[in-house]
């Protein structure tokens, strides 16, 4: 009876670690750090295989129609390999083809996508960084970024703009003068 609660105790650990970001065996807890990877699909709430794997097929569909390779189409992914993805228990990165529908779902490389997600970058806030409104535009027209995420991005934008101007310097000459904003 007590090693039937010890072992009831220890599934609720590890199903409690799965949200956490922490694991417990034998007593040693550890924590580990979930790969951006299931960070994004677990926000996305695809983390049942049939929810990934039709969003995986659909992503397929697009980006074989985008570049007119239509045996990129016939790409999936089986209920196993989405649970080493999910679980962060690659040793290797995904076949190219593989590699190239998980970047066009999620917008970031796969290296990223398998790294810890702590480590990663922002998706939003790499891009913010480094790009042009047009390559921004361009990127979130190639991925499958919901509307929500979009307007999320705008009400951001918006924020950061009007912090901006709220601090603006004369170094800034747009917003020192809103004339030339216009």
């Amino acid at each position: 009876m007590a090693s039937d609660q010890r072992a009831t105790s220890t599934k609720l650990r590890a199903s409690y670690a799965d949200h956490t970001g922490t694991h417990e065996r034998d007593g040693d807890r550890h924590a580990y750090a979930p790969t951006l990877l299931r960070t994004l699909v677990t926000e996305r709430h695809w983390q049942k295989y049939p929810t990934f794997e039709r969003q995986f097929r659909k992503a397929a569909q697009m980006l074989a129609d985008e570049h007119r390779e239509p045996e990129l189409a016939k790409v999936t992914v089986s209920p196993r390999q989405f649970e080493r993805w999910y679980a962060g228990k690659v040793k290797t990165e995904p076949y190219p083809d593989a590699c190239r529908i998980l970047e066009f779902m999620f917008g970031v490389p796969v290296a990223r996508l398998l790294a810890p997600a702590r480590a990663a970058e922002s998706t939003v806030a790499s891009f913010l960084d480094t790009a042009d409104a047009a390559s921004l535009t361009e990127w979130l027209t190639t991925t499958s970024t919901s509307d929500e995420a979009i307007a999320d991005l705008d009400r951001a934008a918006a924020r950061l703009a009007d912090a901006h101007k709220s601090t603006a310097t004369p170094h800034c000459s747009t917003c020192a003068n809103p004339e030339l904003a216009r």
